[in-house]
């Protein structure tokens, strides 16, 4: 089976390259590899989405590192489709979910090279709004918990159609967060928060929404309890929040800068900064 978004344009051969990499690794279950952007006139940004190995994944790393392959332009053997059960409600993270679950029949792979174009725009999912960024961040790691729970043999989460209004009609991240930890032991419940939190940040530098004095506040104030050692090093979770920092310095956005400043947590280099500008 083979998809593609509808706005995203596959090279011919993308079928034919991608069926003879399926016959020369019996093993692969699904596959996916490399692209190049366009912008919403279909003209190349000079942009180029790199795939990372999908054996890599950690459904303990803050944020969870997901067993990607891009979605777009996505090959999935049937009956591993199938046996899995398709995609689920995870909504915005559907696609991460059934990754999880396809990882539990055979390996997943991407190539380096590129079955197509793929279009950066403001109207798509990810792009759409910060609620929509909100929601996905949280249902990204609500399928890396599932992905745990199975692996440790306890019972799996339950995702279900109504999922889309709760989270909506909640809003605020927080809001989310309460909504989506109601059967979470507490320990999930901490790491949906933390990883979450570090996946809004690590999102929004790259979309077109911007986050909201709340969700500053409320980044500033998970942050503070996040394990000192997380920080430790060049990792996700200290970039995210001393890249944020300085975009917001740089921008000029001074309400969510102030919102989501804390000295303790920003390090010397960023302290120097914003005391030169």
């Amino acid at each position: 089976m083979a998809r593609q978004d509808a706005d995203d344009i596959s090279f011919p051969d993308r079928i034919e390259r991608q069926l003879a990499e399926m016959a020369r690794n019996p093993d692969v279950v699904a596959l996916s590899g490399a692209c190049i952007h366009i912008d919403q006139h279909g003209e190349e940004t000079g942009g180029r989405y790199h795939p990372h190995d999908p054996g890599l994944a950690d459904y303990t790393s803050y944020p969870s590192t997901e067993p990607y392959l891009l979605h777009p332009f996505l090959m999935v053997r049937r009956e591993a489709y199938v046996g899995v059960g398709g995609y689920r409600h995870v909504i915005h993270s559907e696609d991460t979910d059934l990754f999880w679950r396809l990882r539990e029949r055979g390996r997943l792979m991407n190539v380096e090279d590129a079955y197509g174009k793929m279009r950066l725009h403001t109207g798509s999912i990810s792009n759409a709004s910060i609620v929509n960024g909100r929601i996905m961040s949280v249902t990204s790691q609500l399928a890396a918990i599932s992905a745990r729970r199975r692996e440790e043999g306890r019972p799996d989460l339950d995702f279900t159609a109504a999922d889309r209004k709760h989270y909506t009609d909640a809003r605020t991240l927080e809001g989310i967060l309460e909504v989506a930890g109601r059967d979470l032991t507490t320990d999930e419940q901490r790491y949906l928060r933390d990883a979450s939190v570090v996946d809004l940040l690590d999102m929004a530098l790259s979309r077109q929404y911007q986050l909201e004095p709340e969700d500053c506040r409320f980044i500033r104030d998970t942050y503070q309890t996040i394990p000192a050692e997380r920080f430790r090093g060049r990792s996700r979770v200290s970039w995210a929040y001393r890249t944020t920092i300085l975009r917001y310095l740089r921008a000029g956005r001074l309400n969510q800068l102030s919102a989501i400043f804390d000295p303790k947590l920003a390090g010397r280099s960023v302290l120097f900064r914003l005391v030169s500008a």
